[in-house]
């Protein structure tokens, strides 16, 4: 089960705002893919998947939601009766095109499920989900769970959502609301998957991951390296273990779930890759230091790299040719945030004189 665009932003991760089926999930699972699975003879089904190379990696054609191709097109009603392309889209799930949303057609996943409960084939379920990907084209209802009036701000910068609209003019607090709105609404939908495997009495005999693939930063998005962009959840379900192993304190990566899968799944896992692995199919890279590595940003010629520690997250900037691929190792801008007193890393203390001897 995957996730687009999630913050770690559950009650089992510390936040109090989203406390629902996925800590349910959690409460049972061990916090903390691949044409390998199918070559082992394992069938892969895919749902909700936006993007696929069936049938290189799939045993059957993905299911695309139709729903999603009104994504992007004019279905929120605005306060003029009118339809417009909006960030921000609560909607009468009556009204839009096809009567339904995208997620909620995941739906697929569960006659997949009910399906193939009494197949002797071994199955490999792979479940896409859209949200919390903007844009928040949700339910209604949803919205009264978290009345505007409660949320809060994860600092105080009244920034506006020009980027995404010329004139949207929207406060942070609109759009924190509607993104928690969103993880709660993808939160139904993952209840209801892992309710089917109860009810189909195929829990104790399935593996079940859930994660993302990034966070989302309140300014910058997801394109930088602050823990609130990077940090995702990160959930296995092991049964019959559920009750022995605990969170994982130590840095995990998504590059781990592959071995760990492959592992839970009985197969063999990949060897570690060598120094040299340009010309070797199929490797792991094993156990990693805290450095993460970030998409460069183009447009600027940057690529960050961040050194992470329970004490301190460093990150520098160093020059990037996109038609080369090649980083020139330039510094052009230097970050330093101690954790403990700085936890959403608001104050960048690199130019501070004893910050140089970390730094070193």
């Amino acid at each position: 089960l995957v996730a687009d665009d999630m913050r770690p932003t559950l009650g089992y991760y510390g936040d109090p705002v989203v406390k629902q089926d996925i800590d349910h999930l959690a409460s049972k699972r061990n916090q903390c893919v691949h044409q390998c699975f199918k070559f082992k003879g394992l069938h892969h089904y895919p749902a909700a998947n936006h993007s696929d190379d069936y049938p290189y990696s799939w045993s059957v054609p993905p299911y695309h939601p139709p729903s999603f191709k009104y994504d992007n097109r004019k279905v929120c009603k605005g306060i003029d009766g009118q339809l417009h392309v909006n960030l921000l889209c609560s909607v009468n799930v009556s009204e839009p095109p096809l009567g339904t949303l995208p997620d909620m057609e995941s739906a697929e996943a569960v006659r997949l499920l009910k399906s193939t409960r009494d197949s002797e084939k071994h199955l490999f379920l792979a479940v896409g989900f859209h949200k919390p990907h903007i844009p928040f084209r949700i339910p209604q209802e949803v919205l009264k769970l978290y009345p505007l009036d409660k949320m809060t701000l994860e600092f105080q910068v009244d920034y506006t959502c020009t980027l995404l609209e010329k004139k949207c003019n929207l406060k942070p607090k609109r759009i924190r609301q509607q993104y928690y709105v969103s993880v709660m609404y993808l939160d139904s939908q993952v209840g209801m998957l892992s309710n089917t495997l109860d009810d189909l009495g195929l829990a104790k005999d399935n593996d079940v991951v859930f994660t993302s693939d990034h966070g989302k930063h309140g300014e910058w998005a997801k394109y930088s390296n602050f823990d609130v962009a990077t940090r995702l959840p990160l959930m296995f379900y092991i049964f019959p273990y559920i009750d022995v192993f605990g969170p994982a304190q130590n840095v995990n990566e998504l590059l781990d779930v592959f071995p760990t899968v492959s592992y839970l799944a009985g197969l063999k896992p990949p060897h570690p890759c060598p120094d040299n692995s340009f010309d070797v199919e199929l490797c792991t890279l094993g156990r990693q230091p805290g450095l993460l590595l970030q998409a460069p940003r183009l447009q600027q010629g940057l690529q960050p790299a961040t050194l992470l520690s329970w004490d301190y997250r460093f990150t520098l900037w160093v020059g990037f040719d996109p038609a080369s691929f090649q980083t020139d190792l330039v510094i052009h801008a230097l970050e330093l945030y101690l954790m403990e007193r700085d936890p959403g890393q608001d104050h960048n203390l690199y130019s501070a004189s004893w910050a140089r001897t970390i730094i070193s």
